[in-house]
């Protein structure tokens, strides 16, 4: 039904309330495209219930009182203890969701106190003064400024009691001028408060201080028991206050299954309301909002929610330039995908996340992504690889010994005789022969590909691609579910994978949940390519030809569900695995013209299993055709895709040298035309080379990264030699060409290449430090071109200034920026200089974390500033402020880093001093 929503008026009416149970059976309305838009409603709406299809919303069960777990019991109860320490007349009242939630018995960890006399963080202050005077240990606060501008006007004190963060902020009341979006806020009551909540639902309060519920709207408790979605005040004044509201109306309405009344939902859809949405709250908070409800218990009816008011894109805001143009109705069709989709809480994440960019993507573009990263440090290194050929390359990598630990010969193949299986593979497979068995199907159930090779090996493997003789794998899925209700058991939802011819993706993939267990079902193919088309003409096939039209023999081979074998149609799968060989089933060049993306992914295996690419595979791999298929026939997002694979798995450095020995390096990571300086021939064996020696410096030094810090840095070092080659965009601008290979070669985040180019900015400006670090002089800061103002201290607390603002900046990954810089010190002329001496270099590396880790830097980017910019603003009487708060802001963490005891007092007198002095200057 997917692709005739548009016509068939799925999710028309005023109101839409039907739930998706993932049932099989759809009611049929033969007459649909008959019934005019106001009879659809009516019709859907009369419909019976006893189908699974409709549900009515469940009645609503309220508890009288609430009722305290232990751990809420000792937090009351110590907050009370702070109170009748300080003889304080603080009320102290649970707002918002935990009251709603304990009330409806269910169990809230967010616990929000609101005060009425007092701010959050002093009664913070109060708490643990109490705690010192028990001999208590005490707790870090922790302050959430306000931020007005994006409609986040409560300031918000966090603290951690009993292992709960609790916040706290106070009770206020919130003016707004007719024209200003900036309330002016103030103390407030606690009505006051509540009517300023979003929903009644959520304006209720505990009253620590009583133990008693609050309903200061006088209707909250009325609304949570009737299940219905009102404002305190008059919707469309609350929506423009705050215009999240709407969003997170729209998701406790679907969450609870309560009902949004009329006039909250003519202002949700309101035109100036929407424009409030657009304009003035911050999209962190609309996602934030966003996500919650995919990963929520109705993200189906949330969705639909938002089509309904005519908000989807104002949610899923678009470019303006969007190719194909976007229709009115296409959030409807959007929307209507999630009916024959799990809602697995992951795959409707990705299904909404990705709603707004389903034209240009494709729906569900691409594979799963299966691989495990193992993290393993150790990597070969080939020292003289810039020197090599690159025909002699491979060679010298194959014939290396192993004996000083940089290359390893191949290691011997152990494959296993039979498959073992899992106790959950055992159930999906026993449930698919019965499949088979209840409606006497002669269909042959065969696993293909991965997974086989792996579980030979000895590997787990969670990625289970089911090929099908005789029928579409959606046909198959649509048997299983009618198997699963003529045994009462639940269905699963069903995602069809389209195909993508002109993207060399040939297969329509439907895709099913088993025992918690993505399978993906496909139809045994053979593919017919005519000589100039690069697009297939696709029919039904036999094993042997599905498994000759595969990439790779070792990726050929099958497992038979029905007879539990092992099938090796091609007859080498099974010897070339155990041989450790990497070979195609049918001629190589013409394998790789049908999908060039099998190059990539030969070249992958090859590294990750270290096996042995056969001559004939390298020879079509290098061909000029083949080169050419790659860059023209195949997405570059699969392209990096794959990279990005070889990248983080356990052989990065030998996956690069054989995409750079067979020629493919710039046409895998494809430069703009006019780089200045021009890139050389060789070049790409000196950015191999820079990885090489890279990962050994990193092994040898013995650091623990992250696989991000681990990724990252194998990137850095890879595209180290391309560090200062720029080129001019549209624009005539300047632009690092490692940002132009993230973003449009290989069509990676980009904040990839902000990360990348991050490092390379700070290892260039670490090579200014290191000198006198290694050499213990005063630094003048005239030689440090990258920060020419800093403050006027002595000469001694310059380095530690200088050292402390370059962590700030790239935080995490210093350790990462400065192996890089230890990389470049000194004679960085070439490779094979730089590999000759890593020992001296990996001293160097020790020196300069050991100074900052001596100056107390590691984690100085958490270190706050004791000034924030509105004090700076009073104490320099800087009127509205401006880019100088900025200027002093930097200048005071300079400060702190020259002074690291230096207290809130010190700190503004020397500002204060500094600002009189400029004074008399000028």
């Amino acid at each position: 039904m997917a692709g005739k929503l548009t016509q068939l008026g799925w999710f028309y009416g005023s109101s839409l309330t039907t739930t998706f149970t993932g049932k099989p059976f759809v009611p049929v309305l033969k007459n649909i495209v008959k019934l005019k838009k106001p009879l659809l409603y009516r019709y859907c709406r009369a419909m019976s219930t006893a189908n699974g299809t409709l549900s009515s919303r469940p009645p609503v069960v309220v508890k009288e009182d609430i009722e305290l777990s232990d751990k809420e019991k000792q937090i009351f109860d110590q907050l009370r203890q702070v109170l009748s320490h300080f003889n304080l007349e603080t009320k102290l009242r649970v707002a918002g969701g935990w009251v709603r939630d304990k009330l409806l018995g269910k169990d809230c960890y967010d616990i929000d106190i609101a005060l009425d006399n007092m701010l959050g963080k002093e009664f913070c202050e109060k708490v643990n003064e109490y705690l010192v005077s028990t001999g208590e240990e005490t707790h870090g606060i922790g302050v959430i400024q306000s931020n007005p501008d994006q409609s986040k006007h409560l300031e918000t004190a966090r603290m951690r009691l009993f292992d709960v963060w609790i916040d706290f902020v106070n009770l206020r009341s919130e003016d707004y001028t007719e024209n200003s979006r900036i309330p002016t806020m103030k103390f407030g009551s606690a009505e006051q408060d509540a009517y300023r909540r979003d929903l009644t639902i959520n304006s209720l309060f505990y009253n620590i201080n009583t133990c008693s519920v609050e309903d200061l709207t006088g209707r909250g408790l009325d609304d949570l028991k009737s299940g219905r979605i009102v404002t305190p005040l008059p919707p469309k004044e609350t929506f423009l206050d705050d215009p999240l509201r709407v969003v997170r109306a729209i998701r406790f309405s679907a969450r609870f299954e309560f009902e949004m009344v009329e006039e909250l939902k003519a202002a949700a859809a309101d035109e100036d309301v929407k424009s409030a949405i657009a304009d003035k709250i911050s999209r962190e908070r609309i996602g934030h909002e966003v996500d919650l409800m995919v990963s929520g218990n109705q993200p189906v009816k949330a969705m639909a929610y938002i089509s309904e008011l005519g908000l989807f894109w104002v949610v899923f805001t678009l470019p303006t330039n969007s190719d194909p143009s976007i229709s009115e109705e296409l959030d409807r069709v959007l929307t209507s995908k999630w009916l024959f989709r799990t809602e697995n809480g992951v795959d409707v994440k990705l299904s909404v996340c990705m709603a707004g960019k389903l034209t240009q993507l494709g729906w569900f573009y691409g594979s799963s992504l299966t691989t495990t990263f193992t993290g393993k440090p150790f990597v070969p290194v080939l020292k003289n690889i810039v020197k090599l050929k690159k025909p002699l390359l491979y060679r010298y990598c194959r014939a290396m010994s192993t004996a000083n630990g940089t290359l390893s010969s191949r290691p011997p193949v152990v494959v296993k005789e039979d498959i073992e299986l899992s106790d959950k593979e055992k159930q999906i497979f026993d449930q698919l022969r019965q499949v088979l068995s209840h409606f006497n199907l002669e269909t042959k159930l065969r696993v293909a590909g991965g997974w086989v090779r792996d579980k030979l090996l000895g590997k787990d493997c969670y990625d289970i691609d089911i090929a099908l003789d005789n029928m579409l794998g959606k046909e198959f899925c649509e048997k299983v579910n009618e198997y699963l209700v003529s045994t009462g058991e639940e269905t699963h939802g069903i995602g069809v994978i389209q195909s993508n011819p002109d993207q060399s993706k040939h297969l329509e993939t439907a895709r099913m949940r088993l025992f918690d267990v993505w399978i993906d079902f496909v139809n045994l193919r053979s593919e017919d390519y005519t000589e100039n088309s690069r697009i297939p003409t696709m029919k039904f096939g036999t094993a042997e030809q599905d498994a000759y039209r595969r990439d790779l023999t070792i990726n050929s081979l099958f497992y038979n569900i029905n007879t539990c074998s092992v099938e090796d149609l091609t007859g080498r799968g099974l010897d070339d695995l155990k041989s450790g060989r990497i070979v195609t089933p049918l001629p190589p060049k013409e394998t790789f013209l049908d999908d060039p993306l099998r190059v990539v992914r030969a070249i992958r295996f090859s590294a990750r299993f270290e096996f042995e690419m056969v001559e004939e595979l390298k020879a079509a791999a290098a061909d000029e055709d083949v080169k050419s298929a790659i860059a023209d026939k195949i997405s570059r997002e699969r392209i990096g895709h794959e990279v990005d694979l070889m990248v983080c798995g356990n052989q990065p450095v030998k996956a690069m040298a054989y995409i750079s020995e067979l020629g493919l390096f710039w046409v895998v990571f494809t430069p703009p035309t006019n780089c200045d300086p021009s890139i050389s021939e060789e070049l790409d064996r000196v950015c191999v080379g820079f990885m090489d020696v890279g990962w050994k410096h990193m092994r040898e030094i013995g650091c623990t990264f992250s696989e991000e810090q681990r990724r990252l840095y194998s990137y850095a070092s890879l595209f180290l030699p391309l560090r200062k080659t720029v080129y001019l965009d549209n624009k005539k601008k300047k632009v690092p060409v490692v940002n132009h290979i993230f973003r449009n070669s290989l069509k990676l985040k980009a904040s990839d290449a902000d990360d990348v180019m991050r490092l390379h900015n700070t290892a260039e400006k670490f090579l200014t430090l290191i000198p006198f670090v290694l050499s213990s002089d005063d630094l003048q800061t005239a030689e440090v071109k990258w920060e020419t103002e800093v403050i006027d201290v002595p000469a001694s607390l310059k380095l530690r200034i200088l050292l402390g603002l370059l962590l700030r900046e790239i935080k995490d990954f210093w350790k990462a920026a400065l192996m890089l810089s230890t990389l470049l010190y000194k004679n960085s002329s070439s490779v094979d200089a730089i590999a000759g001496e890593l020992e001296e270099r990996r001293e160097v590396f020790n020196k300069v974390e050991q100074e900052i880790l001596k100056l107390g830097l590691d984690k100085v980017w958490e270190v706050k500033p004791l000034v924030n910019g509105k004090d700076i603003i009073r104490l320099l009487e800087l009127g509205k402020g401006g880019p100088v708060v900025s200027e002093w802001q930097r200048k005071l963490i300079q400060w702190q880093l020259a002074y690291p005891s230096g207290s809130v007092e010190e700190c503004i007198e020397w500002m204060t001093r500094q600002a009189q002095l400029k004074r008399v200057k000028t």
